[in-house]
């Protein structure tokens, strides 16, 4: 896979990604725009399927707000609305989708089963995927995009903290299963309008990141339990660590 050097393989090396691990990649189009090919978007994702093999496992999100809105929610046919990069993988033949009517993903490889199983009650608690993820150490990957602007394990944090600028709203609405409606609810950790709290920029965990350049675009790792001890640890001394 390349333009002007561009390889996945030389970028996952370098940033310490492996067969078999479980990757959350967030990503802008932009990156594979960069690809003299008529096919980029199914060579991309390809290309990251076939380094991880056959026992890793990629999410990338499908998020999206429409349940906040209009209280229904397909996983089939509801759009991501994250951006195109999301989107395009959504819609690829060989990616399933989790059932969270908010921060659902499109999900490639062998633990699809396990996500497939986490809870909807809550966005970022507890057996969440979020909370599934971090169990399995998965690296979180920002790819054309700022890691603080895009990184939702971030708000997993933030609750797991209990930060006091969030508060627990709980949505209501229907999301559509094997052509039925069901009615459920999800509690979501939002942030309090009051306070107008933003990431930091730069983010202050900046230091324990790995950075690359992949073309013309910024790429940012880390391994989601060291990323989730060394916020948490600085959230004990300092509630506004991650904000403004």
């Amino acid at each position: 896979m390349k333009k002007n050097n561009l390889s996945i393989e030389k970028l996952f090396f370098d940033h310490n990604i492996k067969k078999d691990d479980d990757i959350m990649i967030h990503g802008d189009s932009g990156i594979i725009q960069q690809l003299e090919r008529s096919d980029k978007f199914k060579f991309f994702f390809d290309s990251i399927i076939g380094f991880l093999g056959r026992k890793g496992t990629i999410l990338i999100p499908a998020f999206s707000y429409s349940f906040c809105k209009k209280k229904i929610f397909n996983p089939k046919t509801t759009p991501s609305e994250v951006g195109l990069f999301s989107e395009i993988f959504r819609l690829r033949k060989d990616t399933k989708r989790t059932n969270h009517p908010i921060f659902s993903f499109s999900i490639f490889g062998k633990n699809w089963e396990i996500y497939e199983k986490a809870k909807t009650q809550s966005c970022f608690g507890k057996g969440t995927a979020f909370d599934i993820f971090h169990h399995f150490n998965g690296k979180i990957i920002t790819m054309g995009t700022t890691f603080e602007n895009s990184a939702t394990f971030l708000h997993y944090i933030e609750e797991a903290a209990l930060v006091n600028y969030r508060y627990h709203k709980k949505f209501f609405g229907k999301i559509i299963n094997k052509k039925n409606k069901e009615l459920i609810n999800t509690n979501f950790y939002v942030r309090k309008r009051k306070f107008n709290k933003e990431f930091k920029k730069p983010p202050p965990y900046l230091k324990y990141l790995k950075k690359t350049e992949f073309g013309r675009y910024n790429v940012y790792s880390i391994n989601s339990k060291k990323f989730y001890n060394v916020c948490i640890k600085k959230l004990k001394s300092d509630i506004n660590y991650l904000v403004n």
